[in-house]
């Protein structure tokens, strides 16, 4: 069964025009991991999907991108204020904002979103030894001794 905030967003995509698809998902739990928690949710299939066939579509308006960001009303001001200022802190700014503000946009998906980095860099170290060996394990090591060395 997924959290109330996962549910929240799978009924908020269910109104969105374009979305197809929705209804033969299901988020829930992951077996087997329980380093995280019990945290870890996975995306199931509640029908047989053929080969090829269409999992779901997501209209582009819910694409999260920095344009979308720098477009906004937010977006605007920071520019303002600094037109020199990256795209990426625009986006990081805008996403900030969706989750604390109930009348953005994104709001609804971005506060089911986990407010922990689920980047490999940030699992805990059973899931990270599940990577040893592999290339995405040592550069995860190597991000991990760079945040260690600046903090």
């Amino acid at each position: 069964m997924a959290p109330p905030a996962t549910a929240s967003m799978l009924e908020w995509l269910k109104k969105v025009e374009g979305v197809a698809g929705i209804d033969k998902l299901e988020v829930s739990s992951v077996g087997g991991l329980e380093a995280n928690g019990g945290n870890d949710l996975g995306v199931f299939a509640r029908e047989g999907i053929e080969a090829g066939g269409l999992i779901a579509k997501l209209p582009q308006a819910l694409v999260i991108s920095a344009e979308k960001a720098k477009g906004s009303e937010l977006g605007g001001f920071c520019l303002e204020v600094d037109e020199t200022i990256a795209d990426r802190w625009i986006l990081l700014l805008w996403l900030m904002d969706g989750r604390a503000n109930s009348e953005h946009p994104m709001h609804t998906y971005l506060v089911s979103l986990p407010s922990e980095s689920p980047t490999p860099v940030a699992w805990p170290p059973p899931l990270r030894a599940m990577l040893a060996g592999t290339s995405l394990g040592v550069t995860v090591e190597e991000e991990r001794k760079k945040l260690e060395a600046q903090h």
